[in-house]
């Protein structure tokens, strides 16, 4: 039995967390991740599905449900990306920071 758009609006954000995942776990599928990294890409991939389809409904109240279906897979399947690049801006962000440190203190003796 299809979902009526009736049902589908009323449980959107539950949709769009879980199409975002989907579209994570496809990506890191296709890319072959290890287990944890797959994890923690579609829970970054639910949260910012989430937040997008939130944002979409602020500014753009009377779109249809597939629209934000398919924007919430496309955020998921960038999702991947993102937690790649934020992962090593943490981790260039800790060289920096303990080099800095380190050369800091070394100078002073």
């Amino acid at each position: 039995m299809p979902l009526r758009d009736s049902q589908m609006k009323d449980n959107i954000d539950l949709y769009a967390v879980l199409i975002g995942m989907v579209g994570s776990l496809l990506k890191g599928l296709k890319h072959k991740l290890k287990l944890r990294q797959l994890i923690i890409t579609m829970v970054s991939a639910g949260i910012l599905a989430f937040g997008t389809i939130g944002l979409l409904e602020l500014f753009f109240s009377d779109l249809e449900p597939k629209i934000l279906i398919v924007a919430s897979f496309a955020v998921g399947w960038v999702a991947n990306e993102l937690t790649d690049v934020l992962d090593d801006v943490v981790r260039d962000s800790y060289d920096l920071i303990s080099a800095y440190l380190k050369n800091r203190f070394s100078k002073k003796k």
